[in-house]
């Protein structure tokens, strides 16, 4: 190696002091062309994975608010679980005598019959289908009322009704219900 420098070294005496600037002054940019160059470069690298940093900094906060909402809705969830656990879709005639009795419409009430039910994830759903004959609109309205914000996983499904003309007394109708129940399968056994 000393032999090219010194071969290099006898090239730049040889020089004039004009050819000398020169070549310093190519060398020179040269030098700040290949700075300039790797600047260029390692900043497109560094944009790069500023990008990459935020995306996931986004994706890391997107997370955990997805988290957040994930825990409150496995709080709701399981709170409703605890009221489902209390009400056993079994009975379901025990709660609707309750509820006809405090609507005024027990003594037309026939008594449900389960229609079917199918299995949905882990819950077990029953249809029944409920008559109610010649009572009163209003006791009709307090009943389906009272079904519908029970806090028992209960709702009516469909609801047809039939005005009949009452043998005494004012105008009564006749309500048919399709209800569905709710329980988890293993509390539905």
């Amino acid at each position: 190696m000393s032999a090219i420098a010194e071969r290099m070294r006898d090239q730049v005496q040889s020089m004039s002091a004009r050819d000398r600037k020169l070549a310093l002054g190519l060398v020179v940019a040269l030098a700040l062309a290949s700075l300039a160059g790797v600047t260029y470069g390692l900043h497109s690298v560094l944009v790069d994975q500023a990008t990459r940093v935020e995306a996931a900094v986004g994706n890391l906060r997107d997370a955990r608010d997805l988290a957040a909402q994930y825990a409150a809705l496995r709080g709701k969830i399981d709170a409703a679980e605890s009221k489902m656990a209390s009400f056993r879709p079994t009975q379901l005639g025990t709660y609707l005598e309750t509820w006809a009795q405090d609507a005024g419409v027990r003594e037309g009430l026939r008594a449900p019959s389960e229609s079917g039910s199918q299995t949905v994830g882990s819950y077990k759903e029953r249809e029944y289908r409920v008559e109610l004959q010649e009572v009163t609109l209003e006791g009709a309205v307090r009943l389906l009322h009272a079904i519908e914000t029970s806090p028992y996983p209960i709702l009516v499904r469909s609801a047809a009704w039939a005005a009949v003309n009452a043998k005494d007394g004012p105008r009564k109708i006749n309500l048919r219900l399709q209800l569905v129940t709710f329980a988890r399968d293993e509390e539905a056994k």
